[in-house]
């Protein structure tokens, strides 16, 4: 199992995660008052429900209450509660995606309006696509209980804008921590996923055939999807920059890339660090420079490539890349797919042939 990153002052996660936490404390009879107290917080704190809260006050609030026992899968029952306005912003962008592509590109681009620690990206293999995410800081415990509930939501939500006939799809789930100690708790993951869940393996992921990608979902709008996004997008930018060093790095790569590859030495400077600390609090956090790079780039990729319209010998310049062959081996190093094989599984009615 992997190391936890260290908690950083500027981790948050959204007011909306813990409104939804204490409103499923409430229902299950928990007096949620002294778990709030032991963050600091009260109610007031919570009535901005787009509010950033310190993660390290969740995760002590969350210490406290799953120490009270009576509830030994916590993350994983609070998932199986939610619903898309949970989301507020992010979840109408949810339902308004025609395809299962489209909401799995608009967690990954959107995930800044929930949490600044959380990682999510998309993996392919022959016959499969992996949901994979991370959690880039926080305790064993804290880890174990968010990676259940951020599996959980992606199904439940799914599950949700899936028509009915598409709701079998998930192959397998995958956690890093070890099984639960009484056997009998099996069922209570399965009663939510409805597939194996191995554990002990490298990812947290969802399992999924490569065809999924293409499911239509049930209230797909192009033109509101566009007008939601442009509110997300807004939203997002309001949001402050502090976080995790990791964060701070995807951040800057990200506005950086347009102009050019960035340089660590050129990261580095507009954190105020010289290159050779920067990757000293990248090697803390379990990271690399080059990983996060890659990273961005092909979440850049993968959006570029949705872009039908795009032509793919336009990508290479616009991510950094001397030539279209230098790119195609990148990418099929960290995929095992070529760009034009990955264009067609991201675009139902694209009619291209994969190079």
């Amino acid at each position: 199992m992997n190391t936890p990153a260290p908690t950083e002052p500027g981790d948050w996660i959204s007011a909306r995660h813990l409104r939804h936490i204490l409103a499923r404390g409430e229902a299950l009879g928990v007096d949620m008052a002294p778990v709030l107290a032991a963050g600091g917080l009260s109610r007031s704190d919570l009535a901005d429900a787009d509010a950033m809260v310190p993660m390290a006050a969740v995760e002590t609030m969350l210490g406290v209450w799953f120490a009270g026992g009576g509830n030994p899968l916590p993350g994983l029952k609070l998932a199986a509660t939610v619903q898309p306005p949970t989301f507020g912003a992010l979840g109408l962008v949810f339902q308004s995606c025609a395809t299962l592509a489209d909401a799995l590109h608009a967690m990954i681009r959107f995930n800044g309006l929930l949490t600044s620690f959380g990682e999510t990206r998309l993996e392919f293999a022959p016959g499969a696509v992996r949901v994979c995410w991370r959690a880039a800081a926080g305790g064993e415990q804290f880890r174990r209980q968010a990676a259940e509930y951020v599996l959980g939501i992606f199904v439940t939500v799914i599950r949700l804008l899936l028509e009915d006939s598409d709701r079998d799809l998930l192959r397998a789930v995958e956690f890093p921590h070890a099984a639960p100690a009484n056997p009998a708790l099996l069922r209570e993951y399965f009663a939510v996923f409805a597939a194996p869940v191995h554990f002990d393996r490298q990812d947290t992921a969802l399992v999924l055939p490569a065809d999924a990608l293409k499911r239509r979902l049930r209230h797909g709008d192009a033109v509101l999807k566009s007008l939601l996004e442009q509110q997300a997008d807004t939203l997002l930018r309001r949001r402050p920059r502090p976080g995790s060093i990791t964060t701070a790095v995807r951040t800057l790569v990200t506005a950086m890339l347009p102009d050019g590859l960035p340089a660590k030495e050129a990261v580095a400077a507009q954190l105020g660090l010289s290159a050779k600390t920067l990757q000293r609090r990248l090697d803390e956090a379990g990271t690399t420079f080059q990983a996060l790079l890659d990273t961005v780039r092909l979440d850049e990729a993968r959006r570029l490539l949705a872009d039908t319209a795009l032509p793919l010998s336009e990508l290479p310049d616009r991510l950094g890349f001397a030539t279209y062959p230098a790119f195609v081996r990148w990418f099929k190093r960290l995929t095992g797919q070529t760009p034009g094989a990955c264009r067609a599984a991201l675009s139902p009615d694209s009619g291209d042939t994969p190079p």
